[in-house]
C-alpha cells in the first residue's frame, strides 16, 4: 500500500519495481485526501493526477500484480478512455470525451477496470476507529459517530 503525494511522485517507477520484486499480488495505491493530517499543499496537481492515472494504466498491462486505486475517482475514466483509444488505434493526443467512451464499444460496460463495481464502504460494515477510540464512518470523513472508550 502506498500513498501518492508530492513527496514520492518522482519515485513511482521505483515503488512499482519494489512491489514486483516482493512478488506482491496487489498494489493498493492511495491518493492523498486533504482531511485530518492530509494537507492540500501535499497533494499532486490535477495534471500530475492525470499523468499518474495514465502511468498506472500502462503499468497494469505489463506487471504480474493487480493495481487497486483508492481516492482516485478519475482513474476509471482514464482506463475507459485509454481502452477506447487502443481499440480505435488512436493516439494519446486525440481527445475522447468520457461520455463517448461510455457509449462506444465494450469498455463502458459494468466497470471498465475488470472488477465488479462496488459502492462506498463508509459506514456500511466498515468504520474507522482512531487511536483515541473515536469512531468515524471513514478515515476520510471526519464526522465523529462516538467513542469506543466512552461507550463500548
Amino acid at each position: 500500500m502506498d500513498l501518492i503525494f508530492r513527496y514520492n511522485y518522482a519515485y513511482l517507477d521505483e515503488l512499482a519495481e519494489m512491489v514486483e520484486k516482493l512478488n506482491c499480488v496487489l498494489w493498493s495505491v492511495f491518493f492523498l485526501v486533504p482531511t485530518g493530517r492530509g494537507k492540500e499543499t501535499d497533494m499532486i496537481s490535477p495534471a500530475e493526477h492525470e499523468k499518474v492515472f495514465r502511468w498506472l494504466y500502462d503499468l497494469s498491462k505489463r506487471v504480474p500484480f493487480d493495481i487497486k486505486t483508492t481516492a482516485a475517482q478519475h482513474y476509471r475514466r482514464v482506463v475507459i478512455q485509454q481502452k477506447l483509444r487502443e481499440q480505435k488505434g488512436m493516439s494519446d493526443k486525440e481527445h475522447i470525451f468520457y461520455e463517448d467512451a461510455l457509449t462506444m464499444g465494450d469498455t463502458g460496460k459494468i466497470d471498465g477496470l475488470g472488477r465488479a463495481p462496488k459502492g462506498v464502504n463508509d459506514g456500511n460494515g466498515f468504520v474507522f476507529i482512531s487511536h483515541t477510540g473515536d469512531v468515524f464512518p471513514s478515515g476520510l470523513l471526519p464526522i465523529k459517530a462516538g467513542n469506543v472508550r466512552q461507550t463500548p
